[in-house]
């Protein structure tokens, strides 16, 4: 039975990119040199509270950004329905991995290049489990300082932020789909949000985009980006 060959005309990548940085130049620019559309899979930008938090961020919203802080607190890792060989493994899972390359990406497409990142790294005595903990400090394009604060295995119930503090107001992306804001001296109160699939938004900007029309996505240019600074990370001492 003869069998047509298939083209593929798109590819969406799940994050990381890869599990190095000269596998991510390889995928970057082996998708290129194939010419096939390419995106990652970055859902947290498509979502209604981050579109939130981006348009009260640029409309001034916060004042002048003093900081940004990243917060990933897991009680235990791999979470309870995610329990699979690699997702615990050293050489491929944890937090750090599955967790933090989402917000690099937001930081990045917000903030800009990321630079002069620096980690300390905790791992447990089983030297086949991935990490439990993870401190450290980066810095975007006018030095605002980025803070990086990962826990698991600790009595606490999950918690997942990413908060921009400013001279006028703060905002944080609370668990991936709710948004916080208060202005200087108010409490932290909910803001209310639009109702939107955003895992079909990014489904439709990649079929927008097989289909040669306009499209927002996030291609493996950007996974070799966030692959860059995520390697910083675990790699401390390859500074």
């Amino acid at each position: 039975m003869n069998k047509r060959p298939v083209r593929i005309n798109g590819v969406l990548c799940e994050k990381p990119l890869a599990n190095s940085l000269k596998q991510a130049e390889e995928m970057r620019d082996g998708a290129k040199k194939a010419g096939v559309v390419h995106a990652m899979n970055f859902p947290t930008y498509y979502r209604s509270a981050f579109k939130q938090l981006e348009r009260l961020v640029f409309e001034g919203y916060t004042g002048k950004i003093r900081r940004v802080e990243v917060q990933a607190h897991f009680h235990r890792w791999p979470r309870d329905w995610q329990h699979n060989a690699w997702i615990s493994s050293r050489e491929q899972g944890g937090f750090v991995r599955e967790v933090i390359p989402h917000f690099i990406q937001l930081i990045e497409y917000l903030f800009g290049t990321i630079t002069n990142v620096r980690s300390q790294i905790e791992y447990p005595s089983d030297v086949e489990l991935c990490e439990i903990g993870l401190l450290a400090t980066m810095e975007v394009q006018g030095g605002i300082p980025i803070l990086v604060n990962g826990l698991s295995q600790i009595a606490k119930h999950e918690e997942v932020s990413f908060t921009v503090y400013g001279t006028e107001g703060t905002l944080s992306l609370i668990d991936w789909n709710r948004l916080k804001g208060g202005r200087a001296g108010e409490y932290m109160e909910e803001i209310p949000l639009p109702g939107k699939d955003h895992l079909e938004d990014l489904i439709t900007n990649l079929i927008k985009a097989v289909n040669g029309k306009e499209a927002r996505l996030f291609d493996f240019g950007v996974g070799y980006d966030v692959q860059r600074v995520l390697e910083a990370l675990l790699h401390p001492e390859k500074r």
